[in-house]
């Protein structure tokens, strides 16, 4: 089990093979292709880093898939999250709440890289 403190709140990750039908269940998503997006989308952005552009052009490119990507993004990290801290504790509240009681989210922290290590480690 991992911790992880998203906003100024701790929490506690779980994922065993039944996280995949609460995934389903709560979101009506499924897990894979969700992991895939992600996948996808930092797969881009290192290609992108590899170009033989300059670093302002590289930097220009990887905003604008991140501008064009980030709703997609973000619901899929937020889920993700999500759906690790309820398999962990299946009294926690519900999505919609958990957001609510979010005052800040920085997808750039170091929880992003722990909920989807977690994901995939459970999966991949």
């Amino acid at each position: 089990m991992k911790k992880v403190t998203i906003g100024d709140k701790e929490y506690s990750l779980e994922c065993n093979a039944f996280t995949r039908v609460l995934y389903k269940k709560i979101f009506g998503r499924a897990i894979f292709k969700d992991i895939s997006l992600l996948t996808d989308f930092f797969t881009g952005t290192q290609k992108i880093d590899k170009e033989n552009i300059s670093e302002e052009e590289k930097e220009e490119k990887k905003n604008k898939e991140t501008l064009e990507n980030y709703d997609d993004i973000l619901d899929v990290i937020m889920q993700l999250a999500y759906i690790e801290i309820y398999t962990h504790d299946r009294q926690f509240m519900s999505y919609e709440e958990w957001l609510e009681s979010l005052n800040k989210v920085s997808i750039t922290e170091g929880w992003v890289t722990e909920v989807v290590n977690t994901a995939t480690e459970c999966f991949c």
